[in-house]
């Protein structure tokens, strides 16, 4: 039998530092076995979440060995966090080649695909800003289709974007599907990024996974989720604005311009008044799905990895709607002693769908501006010659009419297909072992 003070949940507070005792800032703090619960430490390395006396916390961080303590009655844990030794020995891309994490002095961090896989979020650049220190991610818009983060590293712009050793846009990088990548290395220091020139202040430098020698395996990963927005704000309704409408013009010394028949009118939706709330009007529940099929295997001789994925975004907003279609091929193949082929095929279609009214921010009389700014005493239609219109109300400004911004303004609509290759030849030296010889080509 369980008692309510083993239901009731604390606020359980600390902060986790390393073997230096300094703070570990973004160090995620989770509920063990519960998949909604979790934080990350702030700047200080502090933290704060809700768990149950019976529940686990789970401290992970990358190159950190992870650690699980019970609740129990503690309302304060405070956790050290000792370096992952056996990390020392994982190869990261570093510029043009590779080494072992134990090797290395500059400041690079890598995450793998199975930390990359753990997100629910398909953009890869808010998943790295999330998952490695020292990256500032700002999300700009949560618009289908332009929901990526703007990336910096330690504060510094000038942040280059390769994938398998070809320097590609900021564009490609947000375009790869999470499933299509093997790992991602974040060189953060003048040392680490120096071999790239001196335009580059950080690098994210993309793996794809490649075929392995075994035999074909094809696999399949499917999502499906919701989106909203994650604070509702209380907007007041016709009657209570028209009764601090009136209440400012009267401590200004003017007389009320609502009347008590006025008001009356707006709860029953007649003569032309109403009561419309603006907000549930115009935003929902978006929804997006993700699917991708893989396929990999090959022999000593040759080896294959091929991928298939389709992203599908509906906004909470009604019309906005984006869709890709990705596609990557890798072969490796073993030509001659000493001898190895690479070919990397890849392409995407995006299709981006929305009215002629944006909800970007930055562009004038946005739909989400239109909301802030729409009065509620009015109703949202109006009928005139048996027809069914939607009301624009006045503002100091110009006009708004949120609904009819979104199905009456037209359309924005646009369709881009992306093709790239990229071809490589390497040669081991025989007479100086270490020593190898690569040309490498690309397509765009």
């Amino acid at each position: 039998m369980c008692t309510l003070d083993c239901l009731a949940q604390e606020v359980i507070k600390g902060f986790v530092k390393d073997g230096n005792d300094e703070p570990l800032p973004g160090v995620s703090v989770a509920v063990k076995g519960a998949t909604n619960v979790g934080t990350i430490t702030n700047v200080d390395g502090k933290y704060s979440i809700n768990a149950h006396k019976n529940d686990v916390l789970v401290f992970s961080y990358i190159g950190m060995v992870s650690q699980e303590v019970k609740v129990g009655n503690k309302t304060n844990i405070n956790i050290t966090l000792k370096e992952d030794v056996s990390s020392l020995d994982e190869i990261v891309v570093v510029g043009y080649g590779t080494q072992k994490r134990g090797s290395l002095t500059a400041a690079i961090s890598t995450v793998s695909d199975k930390e990359i896989l753990k997100a629910p979020t398909m953009g890869i650049s808010n998943i790295i800003g999330a998952r490695v220190a020292g990256i500032s991610a700002v999300q700009a818009s949560g618009q289908p289709g332009a929901d990526n983060a703007s990336l910096s590293i330690r504060g510094q712009s000038g942040i280059i974007y390769v994938i398998d050793g070809i320097r590609r846009s900021a564009s490609d990088f947000n375009g790869l599907d999470p499933n299509e990548i093997e790992s991602v290395s974040v060189l953060k220091d003048a040392s680490a990024v120096a071999v790239y020139g001196l335009d580059a202040n950080g690098a994210f430098i993309v793996t794809t996974k490649k075929g392995q020698t075994d035999k074909v395996t094809i696999s399949y990963t499917g999502t499906v989720g919701i989106s909203q927005n994650a604070e509702e704000q209380e907007w007041l309704d016709g009657p209570g604005y028209a009764y601090w409408y009136n209440k400012a013009r009267l401590l200004q010394g003017d007389t009320e311009v609502f009347t008590v028949d006025m008001v009356r009118k707006m709860r029953e939706g007649v003569d032309g008044w109403g009561n419309t709330n603006w907000y549930d009007k115009v935003y929902g529940t978006g929804v997006r799905q993700h699917h991708n099929i893989s396929a990999s295997g090959g022999s000593e001789k040759i080896r294959f990895f091929t991928s298939i994925g389709y992203l599908e975004e509906k906004g909470n907003i009604d019309k906005f709607k984006y869709r890709r279609m990705n596609l990557r091929s890798n072969i490796d193949a073993q030509l001659a002693k000493g001898l190895s082929l690479s070919l990397g095929v890849s392409g995407r279609i995006e299709k981006r769908d929305a009215p002629k009214f944006s909800a970007d921010p930055d562009d004038w009389m946005n739909i989400p501006q239109q909301v802030c700014y729409a009065l509620p005493y009015v109703q949202d239609t109006y009928e005139y010659n048996g027809k069914i219109y939607d009301v624009s109300t006045p503002t100091s400004g110009s006009p708004v009419a949120p609904i009819a911004s979104i199905y009456d303004s037209g359309y924005n609509r646009s369709n881009q297909s992306y093709m790239q290759s990229n071809f490589s030849l390497k040669y081991d030296t025989p007479w100086l072992k270490g020593l190898s010889l690569k040309f490498q080509e690309r397509t765009t």
